[in-house]
C-alpha cells in the first residue's frame, strides 16, 4: 500500500515539475515578446534622435507618453554620439555631441536595483536576459547610428510570480482524487498480497528462531508469493546440504591444520639448526676472506718488490754493460798506447843513431878544422882569414858534439821513460783485462740474477692473480652464504607466519564447527509447519 501511495505521489510531483516549467517558459517568452515590441518603436525613436542630436524629443510629453506605453517598462538608458555636420555656407559645423536620457519608472528603486543596472550596462550587441531573482528583464539594443549608441531597458518579470502557487491548486483536486483511488487499490492489493506475505513472514521467524534446517514454509497460494516460498524452501534445502558439507569439511581443516602445524614445527627447528650452522661457517668464512685480504695485499707487495727487483736488476745489467764496452775502449785505446810507446821507443833508438852519425861527423869535421888551422897558420898572412874559419868550424863542431851528447842524453832519459811506460802499460793492460773479464763475470752472473728476478716476478704475479682470484671467490662465496643466512631468517619468519596462521585457521575451524553445530540437520529429509 505504501509504494501504491509513493508511486502516486511521485507521479503527481513528476506532473507538477512538467507543468511548472512548461507555465514559466510560456509566460517568460510572453514578458520577452511584449517588451521587445513596446521598446522597438523606443529604439527606432532613440535612432533617429540620438543620430541627428535632438535631445529634446527624447523627454518631451509624446515620448514619455510612449514609454509609459507598457507598464511594465521599469528603467529606460539611451545614449550615443550625434552625427553632427559639416560647415556650408549657410551654417556653422556642428560638431558630434554626446546625447543621453534616462527615464525611470515612480515604482523603480535606481539604488535598490543598482547592480542589474550595471550589470545590464555591461552587455554588448543585442541582448536579453531574465533576471529571477530580481523578477526582472534586461534588454540591451545596439543603436544603428553614424557614431554610435546603445539602449538600455528593464522590464517587470513579476508574471513569473506565482507560478508554483498556481500549479499547486491545479493539482490539489487532482492529488486529492488519486489519493482516494491509490487508497482503495492498496486496500484491495492488501488483502489479496498482504496476508500470505505476513503468513509466510511469520513461518520465516518461526525458523530464524529454530533454526532447524529440517523445517519448510507451507503455502498454498499460485501466484509469485507461492513461488517466493517455493524458493525460500530450495533454500533452505540448499543450505542444509552446505552446512553438512561444511561441518565435514571443518573437521578435514582441523586435521589438515594440524599436520600443517606438526609440520611447521618440524620445519622451524630445521631451520634453526641451519641458521646456527650458516653463523659458525659465516664466521668462518670472514676470517678466511680476512686471511684471504692479508694475504693478496702481502702477494701484491711481493710482486711489486719482485718487479722492482727486475728493474733494478735490468738497469744493473744494462750498466754493466756500458762498463764492459768502456773496459773494452781502454783495453784498445791502451793496446794503441802501447803500440805508439813502442814505436816511439823504437823512433828514438833510430834519432840515437843518428845522433851517434851527427857526433862522428862533427868529429870528423872538427879534426878537418884542425888540421885546416894548421895550414893556415904554415901560410902566413894568405891563410890567416882561412884560420878564423877553421876555428869558428872547430868551434861550431864542438858545439854539435856538445848538442849531440845533450841530444844522446835526453835520448837516453826519454827511452828510459819509455821503458818504464811501457812496464806501467803492460801492468794497466794487464789490469784492465783483468777488470773486463770481472765486468764479464759480473755481467754473467747479474743476468743469471735477471733471470731468477724475471722468474721470481712472473710467480709473484701468478700468485698476486692466484691470491686475488681466492680474495674475489671467498668475497662471493661470503656473500652468498650471507644472501643464504638472509633467506633463512626469512624463511624462518615466513614458518611462524604459517604457523600462525595454521593456529588461527585451526581457530577458525573450531569456531566455524561450533557455528554450524547450532544448525539441526535432519535426519528424514523433510519436515513442515
Amino acid at each position: 500500500m505504501v509504494a501504491i501511495v509513493g508511486v502516486t505521489l511521485f507521479a503527481l510531483a513528476a506532473t507538477g515539475l512538467i507543468q511548472y516549467f512548461n507555465e514559466v517558459s510560456a509566460r517568460r517568452a510572453h514578458i520577452i515578446e511584449k517588451s521587445e515590441i513596446s521598446l522597438a518603436p523606443i529604439t527606432t525613436l532613440a535612432t533617429r534622435n540620438v543620430n541627428g542630436g535632438n535631445l529634446m524629443n527624447l523627454q518631451n510629453t509624446a515620448a514619455l507618453d510612449l514609454y509609459k506605453t507598457n507598464p511594465d517598462l521599469l528603467f529606460l538608458k539611451m545614449e550615443g554620439m550625434s552625427a553632427g555636420s559639416p560647415k556650408t555656407d549657410y551654417s556653422e559645423e556642428i560638431p558630434p555631441a554626446k546625447i543621453e536620457y534616462t527615464y525611470v519608472n515612480p515604482v523603480f528603486s535606481v539604488d535598490d536595483h543598482a547592480d542589474i543596472i550595471k550589470m545590464m550596462e555591461g552587455f554588448t550587441g543585442n541582448n536579453t536576459h531574465v533576471e529571477e531573482r530580481k523578477m526582472a528583464l534586461l534588454i540591451h539594443r545596439d543603436l544603428q547610428v553614424k557614431n554610435g549608441g546603445d539602449v538600455h531597458a528593464i522590464f517587470s518579470a513579476k508574471a513569473l510570480d506565482g507560478v508554483g502557487m498556481m500549479v499547486v491548486k491545479q493539482l490539489l483536486g487532482v492529488f486529492v482524487i488519486a489519493m482516494g483511488v491509490a487508497l482503495v487499490i492498496a486496500v484491495i492489493a492488501g488483502n489479496r498480497i498482504s496476508r500470505p506475505i505476513l503468513d509466510i513472514v511469520g513461518q520465516v521467524s518461526e525458523f530464524t528462531s529454530s533454526l532447524d534446517l529440517g523445517y519448510r514454509v507451507n503455502v498454498n497460494a499460485r501466484n509469485e508469493i507461492g513461488d517466493l516460498a517455493e524458493r525460500f524452501n530450495h533454500h533452505i534445502e540448499s543450505l542444509e546440504r552446505v552446512i553438512a558439507n561444511a561441518s565435514g569439511m571443518t573437521d578435514k581443516v582441523n586435521g589438515s591444520a594440524n599436520d600443517i602445524a606438526a609440520s611447521v614445527e618440524e620445519q622451524a627447528a630445521i631451520t634453526a639448526q641451519q641458521s646456527a650452522s650458516l653463523t659458525e661457517i659465516t664466521a668462518t668464512m670472514e676470517e678466511l676472506s680476512v686471511s684471504s685480504s692479508q694475504i693478496a695485499d702481502n702477494a701484491n707487495a711481493v710482486a711489486s718488490t719482485s718487479k722492482n727487483t727486475l728493474s733494478e736488476s735490468e738497469r744493473g745489467v744494462v750498466a754493466l754493460n756500458r762498463l764492459k764496452e768502456k773496459m773494452d775502449e781502454i783495453t784498445a785505446d791502451n793496446n794503441k798506447n802501447i803500440n805508439e810507446i813502442l814505436d816511439l821507443d823504437r823512433k828514438s833508438k833510430e834519432i840515437g843513431k843518428i845522433m851517434g852519425i851527427i857526433n862522428d861527423i862533427a868529429d870528423q869535421t872538427k879534426m878537418i878544422a884542425f888540421n885546416a888551422a894548421i895550414e893556415a897558420s904554415s901560410s902566413g898572412e894568405a891563410g890567416k882569414r882561412f884560420s878564423v874559419v877553421a876555428v869558428e868550424i872547430r868551434r861550431l863542431a864542438d858545439n854539435v858534439m856538445e848538442s849531440t851528447g845533450e841530444i844522446e842524453s835526453k835520448i837516453e832519459e826519454i827511452q828510459k821513460a819509455i821503458n818504464r811506460l811501457v812496464i806501467a802499460s803492460e801492468k794497466g793492460s794487464k789490469a784492465i783485462n783483468d777488470g773486463s773479464q770481472a765486468a764479464s763475470g759480473t755481467l754473467d752472473e747479474l743476468m743469471r740474477i735477471v733471470d731468477g728476478a724475471k722468474t721470481a716476478s712472473e710467480s709473484a704475479m701468478q700468485i698476486s692473480l692466484s691470491t686475488q682470484q681466492q680474495k674475489t671467490a671467498s668475497s662471493q662465496v661470503l656473500t652468498a652464504l650471507t644472501e643464504i643466512d638472509q633467506g633463512l631468517h626469512q624463511s624462518s619468519a615466513s614458518i611462524k607466519q604459517t604457523s600462525t596462521a595454521t593456529i588461527n585457521l585451526k581457530s577458525m575451524s573450531d569456531d566455524l564447527k561450533d557455528r554450524l553445530e547450532v544448525f539441526k540437520i535432519s535426519t528424514n529429509g523433510h519436515g513442515s509447519a
